[in-house]
């Protein structure tokens, strides 16, 4: 599933072996997905998913957007 446009806080959610994994987008490079979460390596962390994986996403429904919301380029 492409994904062009994505902002800061949208909910991704990944498909893996055995389930699936669920975070919040902070960035992104050429190849992966950067991504908020708890319980990775017992930590919450940012780390970096393979834009391959993603399986869909998620945007909050603001009533008003927070200034710090933009959308990736």
């Amino acid at each position: 599933m492409p994904l062009t446009g994505a902002a800061l806080s949208d909910v991704m959610i990944f498909q893996r072996q055995g389930g699936g994994h669920v975070g919040l987008y902070v960035g992104e490079d050429a190849d992966c997905f950067h991504v908020l979460g708890g319980n990775q390596s017992a930590a919450v962390t940012i780390t970096r998913i393979a834009k391959a994986r993603l399986f869909a996403v998620q945007q909050p429904s603001y009533l008003a957007t927070p200034d710090n919301v933009r959308r990736s380029s």
